[in-house]
């Protein structure tokens, strides 16, 4: 591994332990303009971290933090950063939450890595090398049996609140065991990649919650395609379904596909 993307671990675990530091606290937010949407003195922290990281390893990229926006080095490489996945349940006191960084190379996922810091796990996966947890190799489960599989569902901010319910509904709907809607869907990316669920489901994602997960999966030996089965254009697709890569996954599609 390029030693530079080492220290960007490093920086990752760094802002999880930053983020770790607020829980359990009283901890003062600042409204994004939309209800359970807000943003705290954690995320802040832990963004300034990773940027400072960035900025010194990879000073030509350009960054797209949650936070920050868009710092444009009119490069072909960008960081994608969410300092704080997770901020409602960091706020209200459920050990639920991450920080993440993805490099793209244009369209393209070729690094990612991902610090749950309540649990002391560190995924990270590079274009054709794998997917590790805590540096041993990760890979989804070979589940087959819809009633023996656990989904989670994530939707972006903008989403009808009808369009989740009936998205919910058809899952539900074929038999499937357990669905996770836990508001931190980049550490559900991890649960899938390392086998303890067998299905994700995502509809109209902000590109810092899921393009991660997307290399992550797909390293680990998952499937991703969008809600036609079709392969995804592009690693800033924001709809789609990803699974262990067992006959589930056709069995999903032809429900979503209603």
């Amino acid at each position: 591994m390029n030693p530079k993307y080492k220290n960007i671990i490093r920086a990752v675990e760094k802002s999880g332990e930053i983020v770790l530091s607020y829980f359990g606290k009283s901890i003062k937010t600042e409204s994004k303009g939309m209800p359970l949407n807000f943003v705290t003195a954690a995320d802040l922290k832990s963004e300034k971290n990773l940027i400072r990281a960035v900025e010194k390893e990879f000073p030509k990229y350009n960054i797209q933090s949650e936070e920050a926006g868009f710092i444009d080095k009119k490069s072909d490489y960008t960081f994608v950063m969410d300092p704080l996945d997770g901020t409602i349940n960091l706020k209200i006191g459920i050990p639920y939450f991450s920080v993440t960084m993805a490099l793209l190379k244009g369209d393209e996922t070729v690094f990612t890595v991902i610090n749950n810091p309540v649990t002391k796990q560190t995924f990270y996966a590079e274009k054709g090398k794998g997917t590790f947890l805590n540096g041993k190799r990760a890979r989804v489960n070979g589940v087959k049996n819809l009633e023996d599989c656990v989904a989670a569902y994530s939707c972006g901010w903008q989403t009808p609140r009808a369009r989740s319910i009936n998205l919910k509904k058809k899952i539900h709907g074929i038999g499937i065991k357990r669905i996770l809607a836990n508001w931190a869907p980049v550490y559900d990316f991890c649960l899938l990649a390392s086998g303890k669920i067998e299905t994700m489901i995502c509809y109209n994602n902000e590109l810092h919650d899921f393009v991660g997960g997307l290399l992550l999966v797909r390293e680990a030996g998952g499937k991703i395609t969008d809600f036609k089965g079709k392969p995804l254009k592009n690693d800033r697709v924001n709809t789609f379904l990803m699974t262990n890569g067992t006959s589930i996954h056709n069995k999903i599609i032809n429900v979503l596909k209603k």
